[in-house]
């Protein structure tokens, strides 16, 4: 029986490859035979409804309707075009209306715990659930990560992405904290790497460093490709050989996933002893 692990990616610094990352890393895992449900909660942009199915007419319904009761989520799911994988997608409008999603939810009772009840009926049709967020933190966003067993941060190997790294960390320990949530560091993905140079490498000994050596080995290349991808509603997997670069990388995060996570005969889970707060983490001389 499939318990699905619910991963929140994330990071409040924007045009990092959240979903890029979101949206291939389903995409490995489905071609190994995971079954993967996709939810975009960056309501305002609806990238990655876009890039898998296309974005939905004033009719479509997807994540808003099922937060305002409407439909349940199993009703706001669709297929996309490759097996094993689905999504929950994001409407441009709500009834007509453009409604961003952390006003119309903030005189709800309990509005930060909908996504985990809505999700709590289809957890053993799935093998993973990855949620897309957007970069600002507001209900959606906290939404998402108590419904969540694990986070993800891609980020960039520059200083500026890593201050943006500190302060979804600051984010993560103060829902651990007030809201008594357990949620666990998955790891810190670098991407838009130019190959493996030196500041990539700096920048991942630093984070291996402030954040208990959670930074994935594998990194995402710098890809052209990805910007042609969109419009087609293709992912790198269609369009290349698995020798390029752009399909390896994120085949290759696939599987450290699933050793993080225990899920195949080598791998250990990842170790949930090492909870440092900011507190007690620096980034290039930063508290």
């Amino acid at each position: 029986m499939k318990t699905g692990k619910v991963i929140s990616v994330i990071n409040q610094k924007g045009g990092v490859l959240k979903t890029t990352t979101v949206l291939h890393l389903g995409s490995a895992l489905a071609r190994m035979g995971k079954k993967v449900l996709l939810i975009d909660l960056d309501v305002s942009q609806a990238n990655l409804t876009i890039s898998t199915i296309g974005q939905l007419d004033e009719e479509g319904r997807g994540v808003l309707h099922a937060f305002f009761k409407d439909n349940s989520l199993n009703q706001v799911t669709y297929p996309t075009s490759q097996e094993n994988l689905f999504i929950v997608p994001s409407e441009i409008k709500y009834k007509g209306m453009t409604i961003p999603l952390d006003v119309a939810l903030s005189s709800q009772a309990g509005s930060d715990h909908i996504l985990k009840k809505l999700l709590k009926p289809v957890m053993e049709e799935y093998d993973f659930i990855l949620i897309d967020n957007g970069p600002t933190l507001g209900i959606a966003t906290l939404n998402s990560l108590i419904a969540s067993d694990y986070f993800m941060i891609p980020t960039l190997a520059d200083y500026l992405s890593l201050v943006g790294v500190q302060k979804t960390m600051e984010t993560i320990d103060q829902i651990r904290e007030n809201l008594d949530h357990e949620i666990e560091n998955l790891g810190l993905v670098l991407t838009m790497i130019d190959g493996r140079e030196s500041i990539a490498k700096d920048s991942e000994k630093i984070l291996n460093s402030a954040f208990g050596g959670k930074v994935f080995k594998s990194c995402i290349q710098r890809n052209s490709k990805f910007k042609e991808l969109a419009q087609n509603q293709k992912t790198i997997f269609d369009v290349t050989k698995n020798s390029d670069k752009g399909n390896k990388n994120f085949r290759d995060l696939a599987e450290e996933v699933l050793e993080r996570l225990g899920m195949n005969t080598q791998a250990k889970p990842i170790s949930k002893t090492n909870k440092k707060t900011n507190s007690e983490v620096s980034i290039g001389g930063m508290q």
